[in-house]
């Protein structure tokens, strides 16, 4: 096959055949271990000395080989390692980020069960206006604390927000049951006893989720701030609750 024609400068084309002429030098150097003892009697060695020189010419040279071969062993073994410790950690901080994921989604699972109870709070209101408007009328101003508390709740938009306007909410049925225990007629009706059924209920079912949620909460603050789940949290900026 016919070499490519390439061009090398003068400078460069000097180093070439300077490095050719020191391979040609090293092939053409080359003696047997018969050369070798022969020069060594020519020049009065003897041939135990010289058979010895070159066994151990030859011992440097399997070392120096041992030597590489042992530290590209262990170079490989130092990289195994490495990647091995690093596919741990690697798969470790996977487990952990979807355990945090996972905990978090309870969380939030939790504070959308409070929310649904405050809700239902909430739609007691309107039952609570009509029964008053049929029973008593002239109680204007308990009227008017339900619909507004009420209406204080519906504009709030955050988790917090609503759970502040439900105190408003809590205070305006405490008032209707307080005054309802003074009007015999409003006490004894069927809508007044099933409401006050209902009312019972979600304040039940609304104390429920409210502990659930708070565990929820701690139970997710405490993983955070647990070493070494604490450094997945501030690498992927889990924020406290």
């Amino acid at each position: 096959m016919k070499q490519p024609n390439n061009s090398f400068s003068e400078a460069k084309a000097s180093e070439i055949l300077e490095l050719a002429a020191r391979y040609y030098t090293e092939e053409n150097q080359a003696y047997t271990d018969e050369e070798l003892i022969h020069a060594g009697t020519e020049a009065q060695i003897p041939d135990y000395l010289v058979i010895k020189a070159v066994q151990e010419i030859k011992n440097r040279k399997q070392q120096k080989l041992a030597r590489k071969k042992r530290i590209q062993y262990r170079l490989k073994r130092v990289l195994g390692s490495s990647l091995l410790v690093f596919s741990a950690i690697a798969c470790w901080g996977t487990i952990t980020y979807n355990h945090l994921i996972t905990v978090i989604s309870n969380t939030k699972t939790a504070q959308k069960q409070v929310t649904n109870q405050l809700q239902r709070r909430a739609n007691l209101i309107p039952q609570l206006v009509n029964l008053t408007q049929t029973y008593a009328n002239h109680e204007q101003e308990i009227i008017t604390q339900l619909i507004v508390a009420r209406q204080d709740y519906l504009k709030a938009d955050a988790f917090e927000a609503k759970t502040n306007a439900i105190a408003n909410i809590d205070r305006a049925i405490l008032n209707f049951s307080n005054y309802a225990t003074t009007n015999q007629k409003l006490k004894s009706s069927q809508l007044f006893i099933n409401l006050q059924y209902e009312i019972t209920g979600t304040e039940n079912r609304l104390a429920v989720e409210r502990m659930r949620y708070n565990q929820a909460v701690e139970k997710y603050n405490q993983e955070i701030k647990q070493f070494p789940q604490s450094l997945v949290a501030t690498i992927f900026q889990f924020e406290s609750l």
